[in-house]
């Protein structure tokens, strides 16, 4: 049976319905406007999909309390779900093919593989992960948030590769974290990966301000074994699997959690301090 984590889910007879505001939220009326177009203009703040109040902060999931198999964000095995989207459509984000608003859990999203254990919804597009380590993504692809080679954008769910380094082996992508433009996922061993607007440093990669169409390691983090992710407006973080917290990306609203408030492309860095050596269970962001 599929069971919700997080609040405005819910699940019934074995399906997973995703709760969310239909025609705006506080995230949608919110006065921080998004990202710039490659053309330099600031786009508006979203209007939101199902499943989302602000970016990053709302996902679901599916399976055990505890890891199997010996690893740290183990899969669940197989099962079958129906995933449910609506609110607002544009760019496809509702994943039925076409740009329409919805305000009613009619159809679920048509071309879903059947085993999704996890998914997030965020500013403009969607991601789901399946029983098998697949990621599916969708909607809005201008700042390659997709992570699937392009900026196009998609309005059915699509395959993304994720291209692990050859000595990995029987690794595959156990969660994913959608934020307004960038976009992060966790495999089974732990591993983490970014992809999407990376303006801020967003995308954790210290050696490379660009933005990414595809997924890349994040190899700041590479030793640690991360179990949680989450992706912000201007900034990310996760926890590891002692408990510890890291943040990166922009921290000019003092969101990043190091103490005076950094600029952008903070590096990805361990919160301390009035943690007091307590363990981290779970991060989520909001827009700043």
């Amino acid at each position: 049976m599929l069971r919700s984590l997080v609040g405005s889910e819910m699940c019934i007879r074995d399906r997973l319905y995703c709760m969310g505001a239909c025609g705006g939220s506080k995230a949608a009326r919110d006065d921080h406007d998004g990202p710039r177009t490659p053309g330099g203009k600031r786009t508006k703040s979203p209007r939101n999909n199902a499943a989302v109040h602000n970016p990053g902060e709302f996902s679901g999931s599916a399976g055990e309390d505890e890891p199997i198999s010996g690893r740290p964000n183990a899969l669940p095995g197989p099962c079958s779900s129906s995933l449910y989207l609506w609110g607002c459509g544009e760019n496809g984000r509702l994943g039925n093919g076409s740009e329409e608003d919805s305000c009613l859990i009619d159809q679920p999203v048509a071309n879903c593989p059947a085993s999704v254990v996890q998914f997030s919804a965020g500013g403009y597009h969607t991601g789901a992960v399946t029983s098998d380590g697949e990621l599916y993504m969708w909607g809005r692809g201008i700042r390659g948030q997709l992570g699937q080679m392009s900026a196009q954008d998609q309005h059915e769910p699509t395959r993304t590769i994720v291209e692990f380094p050859r000595q990995v082996k029987n690794d595959r992508v156990a969660s994913v974290s959608c934020g307004w433009y960038h976009s992060i996922c966790i495999t089974e061993q732990g591993r983490l990966f970014a992809w999407g607007y990376n303006e801020d440093g967003q995308l954790g990669l210290t050696n490379n301000k660009f933005d990414m169409n595809s997924p890349e390691l994040v190899e700041a983090l590479e030793g640690v074994v991360m179990v949680q992710a989450c992706a912000s407006k201007c900034s990310s973080g996760g926890v590891s699997l002692d408990g510890e917290i890291f943040t990166w990306g922009s921290g000019e609203r003092g969101q990043l959690g190091l103490g005076p408030k950094h600029s952008k492309h903070v590096p990805p860095t361990m919160v301390a301090g009035k943690l007091g050596g307590k363990r981290g269970v779970q991060l989520s962001m909001g827009s700043n």
